[in-house]
């Protein structure tokens, strides 16, 4: 049997098991543990205080502030504007179609498609495959441990750390620290106006413009113009 919340909730969420459908049309806080088995739909605000974890399709049409725990294991696609300022956990399916702002840890570990705009003010880490094919700007620490394809606008502002695969198809444009420890494929337009240093294996297969600082320091193969 479906649920439909509507309006303030006149007490702090302690504990929800949602094993059928959760549909939020009013504001929503959640103070402590929440446990989605079940389908959630988010049409109004959403304020996470306390452990959220989602284990069963959670679909955000309306604003969702994340300022605790949330942790993800199955598909989350997010249609409206979700602001995380705790850390947030991703261990299966993220679809992002509408803006995202990370303003805290966020840590993916599992398929994460970014299809609109993903703005990263605070520490990102990725461990699972990263695919960006919107727009995706990067103001804070990005680490990236596990393999990132960008088929979108990517553009660097603050340090960002290649540790595994990243394989560049559409514009990258550099303009924060860049530094790459491990494979970096470029087979699109990558614009480099800030530090770039290549410790590991850099091959450019398509147009690499340098206008700032680059350092190589490890193999850097050229297979395009540079």
């Amino acid at each position: 049997m479906g649920v439909t919340q509507q309006g303030v909730h006149e007490r702090a969420l302690r504990l929800i098991c949602c094993i059928g459908p959760l549909v939020n049309e009013g504001p929503l806080v959640n103070e402590g543990p929440l446990v989605n088995e079940g389908p959630l739909v988010n049409d109004g605000p959403l304020v996470n205080e306390g452990p959220l974890v989602n284990e069963g399709p959670l679909v955000n049409e309306g604003p969702l502030v994340n300022e605790g725990p949330l942790v993800n294991e199955g598909p989350l696609v997010n249609e409206g504007p979700l602001v995380n300022e705790g850390p947030l956990v991703n261990e299966g399916p993220l679809v992002n179609e509408g803006p995202l702002v990370n303003e805290g840890p966020l840590v993916n570990e599992g398929p994460l498609v970014n299809e609109g705009p993903l703005v990263n003010e605070g520490p990102l880490v990725n461990e699972g495959p990263l695919v960006n094919e919107g727009p995706l700007v990067n103001e804070g620490p990005l680490v990236n441990e596990g393999p990132l394809v960008n088929e979108g606008p990517l553009v660097n502002e603050g340090p960002l750390v290649n540790e595994g695969p990243l394989v560049n198809e559409g514009p990258l444009v550099n303009d924060g620290p860049l530094v790459n420890e491990g494979p970096l494929v470029n087979e699109g337009p990558l614009v480099n106006e800030g530090p770039l240093v290549n410790e590991g294996p850099l091959v450019n297969e398509g147009p690499l413009v340098n206008e700032g600082p680059l350092v190589n320091e490890g193999p850097l193969v050229n297979e395009g113009p540079l």
